[in-house]
């Protein structure tokens, strides 16, 4: 009995140390309304939706409008605003239809969007920006979207390209993350 430790030592004080938690603290919940800090967009389609193109200004709406789904409607008139914006040169408006770390082409980040379409649109603005067979498909934290861009400059310049957009839903507004172009 001699060689066993008494319970009553096994029960006595230990070092500080061994009650120092490995685990690091759970990262603090953000603020009601605050937008992420990492926002995924690699997900699998969950639905496909095929729009014919953005109706023109005063169109009369169709009987399929009713059977609009959910963030279909968000995503048109997010395009619509992004490309009347385009359309008028409008660069503030322009860019609050990005996220912070929006990535367009090899553009990363608004600074670097903004310093290049201030730059091309000071030397030639835009005319005239056409998105045709708009093509969303939804995904779990957003959308795909891909279409044929048309687009013509105050001088004359003009070109015809694949625009594929990733949006995501930030808090109440749908925002891009990501676009590129490739010609056609």
């Amino acid at each position: 009995m001699s060689e066993q430790p008494l319970w009553a030592d096994a029960a006595g004080p230990r070092p500080g140390s061994l009650f120092v938690s490995s685990v690091p603290p759970l990262p603090a919940k953000p603020a009601p309304g605050a937008l992420p800090t990492v926002i995924p967009t690699v997900e699998p389609p969950v639905q496909e939706i095929v729009v014919a193109a953005i109706p023109e200004k005063g169109a009369e709406k169709t009987a399929t409008d009713a059977a609009v789904p959910v963030g279909r409607g968000q995503v048109e008139a997010l395009l619509e605003g992004w490309r009347v914006a385009w359309e008028r040169g409008d660069v503030n408006a322009y860019m609050a239809f990005y996220g912070d770390r929006a990535v367009q082409g090899d553009r990363r980040g608004l600074d670097a969007i903004r310093e290049h379409k201030m730059s091309l649109w000071a030397e030639r603005p835009p005319k005239q920006v056409r998105l045709q067979d708009i093509r969303i498909t939804e995904r779990k934290n957003g959308w795909r979207v891909e279409c044929v861009q048309q687009y013509e400059s105050k001088d004359g310049f003009a070109d015809k390209g694949m625009k594929k957009m990733v949006l995501v839903k930030a808090g109440p507004r749908i925002i891009i993350v990501d676009e590129q172009w490739s010609a056609l």
